[in-house]
């Protein structure tokens, strides 16, 4: 029976050739785009995976209205994240990190070395309380606490530093300004897909940038521009996702409501869980 249909198809085929190759190569691509699609959303679906409660980290977004619409921005005010962990009982956790703009390569020396690298990024010494980290090297409690600190990927270890432990090394880094030392006290493994593409962390609390956004008072406490800064925030367990949302917006009305209106600025905020991240 089978070997008759085999024999009916060979026969129609012959029969209308190019009506044939059309519908054959039609049916190839359309199996070809299925199989590249789903490639595609399988490996975007696999970032952010390996943080520990993934389910309950947030990032925080602004979302700017004007009579056009509203327009969302994956980042806030300086303050925000910070003072949100202090007011709002189900925030356990809040870390600022920042790609510094304008700055596609750092510079990094050590010795007589010169290393160029891109994705430096600074961020708080909660950084690992949030975001999951495999540190070989370290203790992430401590690491990213005192200024000019750095923790750097093992690649990056290995490209400096080649098979020789990296931890309390000294190295001088550039992240658009003037050199500056810094002490490596952990090293991360890359061992994860991530929308934070990261070579190293420097300390928040370090000089050029970091000090524009912790010590600058004009940028440090401003509350209606300087949306720059990517926040994120690990909630605490069973937690009710609207009604941390509103909790968010009344603080930033409490603190901020009078430098919006003098920008005639109307923005609120959201948060967006990590996990949807593709």
């Amino acid at each position: 029976m089978l070997y008759n249909y085999f024999k009916i198809a060979l026969r129609n085929i012959a029969h209308s050739k190019v009506y044939s190759a059309i519908n054959i190569l039609g049916l190839a691509l359309g199996i070809a785009c299925c199989l590249l699609l789903t490639l595609y959303i399988q490996d975007e679906a696999s970032y952010d995976k390996h943080h520990t409660r993934l389910n309950d980290i947030y990032r925080i977004v602004t979302n700017f209205q004007s009579e056009t619409g509203i327009s969302k921005q994956g980042a806030v005010s300086p303050p925000i994240a910070m003072t949100v962990k202090d007011e709002v009982p189900e925030v356990e956790a809040a870390v600022r990190i920042l790609n510094p703009p304008g700055v596609s390569q750092s510079l990094i020396r050590y010795q007589e070395n010169l290393f160029y690298e891109s994705n430096g990024w600074l961020a708080d010494s909660t950084l690992f309380d949030v975001l999951t980290y495999d540190l070989i090297e370290g203790n992430p409690k401590k690491a990213l606490v005192e200024a000019n600190s750095v923790v750097i990927s093992k690649k990056l270890s290995e490209k400096i530093f080649g098979n020789e432990p990296a931890l309390n090394k000294a190295i001088s880094i550039s992240q658009g300004g003037e050199l500056s030392d810094y002490k490596v006290t952990g090293v991360f493994v890359e061992n994860y897909k991530s929308h934070i593409q990261a070579n190293f962390f420097t300390s928040m609390t370090s000089k050029g940038w970091g000090e524009y956004v912790t010590k600058n008072s004009e940028t440090a406490n401003e509350w209606a521009g300087q949306n720059f800064i990517p926040s994120y925030i690990k909630l605490v367990s069973g937690h009710d996702k609207a009604s941390v949302e509103k909790k968010i917006n009344e603080v930033l009305l409490r603190h901020g409501a009078e430098a919006m209106k003098a920008m005639g600025m109307h923005k609120t905020l959201s948060i967006e869980p990590v996990k949807v991240f593709i």
